[in-house]
């Protein structure tokens, strides 16, 4: 089991290799990033009581750019939790960009973040209409 700290070693060294990959790469072993924590602050009503993105990653970083992201956005102000899956991905030029689905009918869309904490938007998986953003920090 690896923490989000060495996700954040991984993505770094993963995103200096970028422009020497190849276009495609053989399989690999995968690994999985546990309990990967952001604290989370939200302009959306009715996921303002929630406060904590806890997801688990898994991918192979040594010869793809992109994870599956998995976990749930737990809402402590009401003891509940909405399930959260999606995937991440390292651009070529370093940015960080996830995006998570969300039981409640939500999406966090987060693009073109430098390191692992920033704005994302939030929107609506039904009518793609943007609730509003919300800020994660990663931890």
């Amino acid at each position: 089991m690896k923490t989000s700290r060495s996700l954040v070693a991984s993505l770094l060294a993963f995103a200096s290799l970028l422009p020497y990959a190849a276009q495609s790469a053989p399989s690999g072993n995968t690994g999985t990033y546990t309990n990967v924590l952001w604290v989370v602050s939200t302009t959306v009503p009715q996921l303002a009581r929630c406060t904590e993105l806890l997801v688990d990653a898994t991918g192979d970083l040594n010869n793809s750019s992109r994870l599956s992201v998995y976990g749930n956005l737990n809402c402590f102000a009401d003891n509940t939790a909405y399930p959260a899956n999606g995937s991440a991905t390292i651009f070529n030029n370093g940015k960080f960009g996830m995006n998570l689905f969300l039981s409640s009918g939500a999406a966090l869309q987060c693009f073109n973040w430098t390191g692992l904490s920033g704005i994302c938007t939030v929107v609506n998986t039904g009518t793609n209409a943007v609730l509003g953003t919300a800020t994660l920090t990663l931890r």
